[in-house]
């Protein structure tokens, strides 16, 4: 399984237009069949900061979801609206386990 972790500060008054953008990329990217888990998380004391949660169930399904057109519509329709070129990180992980 693979966890992506991608981060992003927005110019200011663009809040509203990336999350516009990422709500037309959030379903389909949810239907994938190699995602688990897909969330766009917006920080409640800054909301200028977000951050895409992902889980899928191997490298190669990820670099799938990158080949989609409504991906790569989303990459270049953010580029004008972002600090910098945000932080992606990616996490192998070979277990998973519930804490109850």
């Amino acid at each position: 399984m693979l966890i992506l972790i991608a981060k992003f500060e927005l110019k200011p008054n663009y809040i509203e237009e990336f999350i516009n953008l990422s709500e037309g990329m959030l379903e389909p990217s949810r239907s994938e069949d190699g995602c688990i888990h897909y969330e766009l998380l917006q920080n409640p004391y800054n909301p200028a900061l977000f951050t895409f949660y992902e889980k899928w169930k191997s490298q190669a399904d990820l670099e799938e979801h990158f080949e989609k057109h409504y991906f790569g519509e989303f990459v270049n329709n953010i580029s004008d609206l972002i600090v910098g070129e945000g932080d992606v990180t990616t996490y192998e992980v070979s277990n998973e386990q519930e804490i109850k």
